[in-house]
């Protein structure tokens, strides 16, 4: 859950509110605002009357009244702003098209969770369908994209985290290229085993494009991350790792990927390994 510096009451309010929109309508979410401007008066009249001792029971009144002002405009213009975000989300998720793809990218920032997810959901959709019409929408260089996207691999929603990690794939299937600035930092993911096994296969994955893509041409460093990979107890990390292997040109990788076409337990595994030997 997003604070940002906004404290957890802020937030609990604002969540609640949302929930009381979404439940009933906007006549709920006006209800709940004018009930959270007679609460905050209240309690700002307690706080302030008890704190100083310097005004009149009229003026605190009127600080009380001025204060519960701001802070349920605040509360409400957050709410309203976010709840947008929410309403935007679901529309495009139900509808995912080339045309949502710029929203979508802009509500992976959004403090509504829903919001984040749904535009996670949205991208995965799209960019599996054609990378290169979200890269030539979005007119930015695929790296770009990609750097745009990666922190939400490691987001704590695992439908964001999973939904970015298919994107990543994609983009990286289309633009091998363009995981190629990440490499390292992928390899530490797959390895630090602090995603879930979907996404860490999937970055394998995107790894692997990279690999086929340039031939390894010193594989020292990576061959032996190849190989544990290779082992992993997830098929979609032994996929993934089938073609890190296939771009690793030796005699030690061939017969790994051999290995891996006779023996691996999964149909699936045994058909890719096959397929790039």
């Amino acid at each position: 859950m997003w604070h940002d510096g906004r404290g957890i009451v802020s937030e609990y309010i604002i969540q609640f509110v949302k929930e009381v929109w979404d439940r009933i309508g906007v006549l709920g979410y006006g209800i709940t605002v004018i009930v959270l401007f007679f609460a905050s008066r209240y309690l700002f009249d307690l706080v302030f009357g008890t704190t100083t001792a310097a005004f009149s029971a009229g003026e605190i009144a009127a600080v009380a009244s001025l204060v519960a002002v701001v802070y349920t405009s605040w509360v409400g213009f957050l709410t309203y702003e976010e709840y947008t975000e929410r309403s935007l989300s679901r529309s495009i998720r139900t509808r995912p098209s080339i045309a949502t793809v710029d929203d979508a990218f802009g509500l992976l920032q959004s403090k509504d969770d829903e919001a984040r997810v749904n535009a996670s959901f949205c991208l995965s959709a799209v960019v599996s369908t054609s990378p290169k019409n979200v890269v030539n929408t979005m007119e930015a260089p695929p790296e770009e994209i990609i750097a745009y996207l990666l922190p939400y691999v490691r987001d704590d929603d695992r439908d964001i985290s999973e939904n970015i990690g298919n994107v990543i794939t994609f983009m990286a299937r289309d633009y091998p290229d363009s995981v190629k600035l990440f490499q390292s930092e992928l390899l530490d993911l797959i390895e630090g085993r602090t995603l879930t096994d979907d996404v860490r296969g999937d970055l394998t994955l995107a790894v692997g494009f990279l690999f086929l893509s340039e031939r390894i041409t010193d594989p020292d460093e990576v061959q032996s991350t190849a190989l544990k990979l290779s082992k992993d107890n997830h098929p979609d990390v032994r996929i993934g790792s089938c073609y890190m292997l296939a771009g690793i040109p030796n005699q030690r990788t061939r017969k790994r990927l051999q290995e891996m076409a006779t023996n691996d337990p999964e149909q699936e595994v045994r058909e890719h390994a096959e397929e790039l030997v």
